[in-house]
Parts: structure tokens; C-alpha cells; sequence
């Protein structure tokens, strides 16, 4: 990783209003800054207007495939590493997506241990400020509804 992009935002894409908030409060709860959208559009917008550390992509979004997107970044000259996020068989877009340079796949629903470990994988250490994610966060992540993709935890 660069030293121009260590202290860059992650850029997090995800058409689910409560996937990107949870995914974005995570990830910033391990100390990473985070930038979120929701959707192709807007992240080809901050990627002509920002560095990136790195970028976690819905493999479906409304406006678009992520690995379609993935690639025409990539054949542009943005070489991000990148964590695909899919709530599909992650194993039937494994070589698809290996040959476009994914770093890391995480399978929704996930497990916070596991979305920890591959952001720390893909993005490198940084400075612990909290290993543990707010009280929140922790509920929803070990509630059966989220389990089951039903998302309505401010009930």
C-alpha cells in the first residue's frame, strides 16, 4: 500500500441503506476512515474526486454489477484493492472475480470477526482505537432477523 493512500478513506458501495451504514460504522470503528454510497454512479463520481485506500463493493447493486464496474476501473487504471460483498454464492463468481484482482469476498449474512479480518487482510493494520464494535451494532450482527436478512433493527 502506498504511503499516498494510507490515510485515505475506504470507499464502501452498497444499495442497502442498513448494509452500507453498518458496514461503514464497522469498518470505521477499526479505525479506518470510510467514505459511503449507493450506487455505480456516485462512486465513479468520488473516485474522480478523491484517493482511495481501498473499496468494498456490493457484488448486485441496483444500478449495476460490482464486478462489471470492478472491471472497467480496472482496465481505467484503478487499481484499488477491492472487497466484494454479496448476499449470492460467493463460490460461482470466485474466478470472475480473481481475474479482475479481488482481494477479499465476504458473504452476506456476515459475522463481524469475519468482516474484521478480511478488511484487515485487504487493507492493511491500522492503529487500534476500539476492537470492539458499539453495543448496537454488536446486537444486530448476532440477531436472528439480521441472520435471515429481515434488517429492521430499530424496532
Amino acid at each position: 500500500m502506498s504511503t499516498s493512500t494510507i490515510n485515505a478513506p475506504i470507499l464502501v458501495v452498497d444499495d442497502e441503506r442498513v448494509i452500507r451504514m453498518l458496514l461503514s460504522m464497522v469498518i470505521q470503528e477499526y479505525g479506518y476512515l470510510v467514505q459511503a454510497v449507493d450506487s455505480i454512479t456516485a462512486a465513479k463520481k468520488c473516485l474522480e474526486q478523491c484517493l482511495y485506500r481501498g473499496l468494498v463493493l456490493d457484488y448486485q447493486i441496483s444500478s449495476g454489477n460490482g464486478l462489471t464496474f470492478l472491471r472497467d476501473l480496472r482496465k481505467s487504471g484503478f487499481h484499488l484493492p477491492t472487497v466484494i460483498v454479496s448476499g449470492h454464492d460467493i463460490t460461482a463468481i470466485k474466478q470472475e472475480a480473481a481475474d479482475i484482482s479481488v482481494q477479499g469476498f465476504l458473504m452476506k449474512p456476515f459475522e463481524l470477526a469475519d468482516l474484521r479480518t478480511i478488511i484487515g487482510q485487504v487493507f492493511g493494520a491500522v492503529e487500534p482505537q476500539s476492537i470492539q464494535p458499539p453495543r448496537l451494532l454488536r446486537r444486530f450482527f448476532t440477531h436472528s432477523d439480521y441472520k435471515n436478512h429481515h434488517y429492521n433493527v430499530f424496532e
